[in-house]
């Protein structure tokens, strides 16, 4: 049995692309006028009487599609921030309880460069207020 991986969401990418779906959403078109004609020959008054089973879908549809697109952005867009907040309170819950000079000896394990959580997360914030 594999241990699943653990769940990483990147909010900044999040974000970004919760954006770029909004911007979609938003140049989704809204339904052409109904289409019309004067003519009383009988092929004018097949063609309208055709029309509407065809134009029915797309004048009651696209405002459908673009409202459900623009939700369904916003919502990504809001877990993104959602995403951030808790990685926030999780770095301030994390810096309260870190013993590095400050509170007793610290131990480090690897050669990497110390950042702590919260610089990570301030870096991460302002990349998603910039997109």
């Amino acid at each position: 049995m594999t241990t699943p991986e653990p769940l990483g969401v990147d909010p900044v990418s999040l974000s970004g692309f919760g954006n770029e779906m909004l911007s979609a959403a938003g140049d989704i078109p809204l339904a052409p006028p109904p289409f019309t004609t004067d003519g009383a020959d009988p092929i004018s008054l097949k063609i309208m009487s055709a029309l509407p089973g065809i134009e029915t879908p797309i004048q009651t549809g696209l405002p459908e599609i673009k409202a459900e697109a623009t939700k369904t952005a916003s919502d990504i867009v809001a877990a993104a921030a959602k995403y951030l907040q808790t990685d926030e309170q999780l770095a301030k819950a994390h810096e309260a309880h870190r013993f590095d000079g400050q509170g007793g000896p610290s131990r480090r394990i690897t050669n990497a460069p110390r950042r702590s959580i919260s610089f990570r997360v301030r870096t991460a914030r302002r990349r998603v207020s910039s997109s």
